[in-house]
């Protein structure tokens, strides 16, 4: 992968995380049950430290995190969070299932596109374990 295929992904990453930043931060504000708050809080915490080492990988590779990314990821994620406190929990959780698997697609590509010794490689493999970990409890919970 150039370097320039390279910044266009992470700057993808960087608008998908900060979506999910508010996302999750709207969720924990719509939810009742305290500790679906509490869960919904650490999640946005999780994301944001995906946003910042995205960011960090991007001014790394001599570039600005988009604007664009900066209007589009908090308004993608206000719609997002505020359909998702129209809804059940259950549909809730399903519904946050497949965004987590649909990111979890996009850090698997970006991934098997660059050269395992590549630096930012550990970066998105962290982040989609994460991704991973958030999948996996919100299939636990729905049990």
């Amino acid at each position: 992968m150039d370097t320039q295929d390279l910044v266009s992904r992470l700057q993808f990453f960087y608008g998908l995380e900060l979506s999910q930043v508010r996302m999750y931060t709207l969720q924990s504000e719509a939810v009742t049950d305290p500790y679906l708050k509490q869960v919904f809080r650490h999640l946005a915490s999780i994301e944001q430290s995906h946003v910042q080492r995205i960011k960090k990988e991007i001014e790394k590779l001599g570039e600005a995190p988009a604007k664009a990314s900066e209007v589009i990821g908090p308004i993608t994620g206000r719609i997002l969070g505020v359909i998702s406190g129209a809804i059940s929990v259950d549909k809730l959780l399903r519904m946050n299932i497949e965004l987590e698997q649909r990111a979890m697609e996009d850090y698997r590509s970006a991934i098997n596109a660059l050269d395992p010794a590549h630096p930012v490689t550990s970066v998105l493999v962290e982040n989609l374990i994460d991704e991973d970990l958030h999948t996996a409890w919100f299939l636990n919970r729905l049990q």
